[in-house]
């Protein structure tokens, strides 16, 4: 069992861990967007590689949708960078 003091100093950790990746997540789009256009390669291409459509892509790029886990996982693998990093 964890004591009371530990277990709050962790949940407040990991609580601010969350609170960090959501205000990075409000520019991801740009980060992928950027990201998109330095490999000069068409979306088509790279939502091939993710695994996903085109659409969804111009989707994620214009910050009409955000990235799940799984696909800000193959973004991190594809293009080798950590995007809320």
């Amino acid at each position: 069992m964890i004591p009371s003091k530990l277990k709050f100093i962790y949940e407040t950790i990991v609580y601010t861990e969350i609170f960090l990746l959501f205000l990075k997540m409000d520019r991801i789009n740009k980060v992928i967007a950027d990201l998109v256009t330095q490999t000069g390669e068409t979306d088509k291409a790279i939502a091939a590689k993710l695994g996903i459509s085109p659409q969804l892509l111009g989707q994620y790029k214009s910050g009409k949708k955000k990235p799940g886990f799984e696909v800000i996982q193959k973004f991190n693998s594809v293009f080798n960078q950590d995007l809320v990093g």
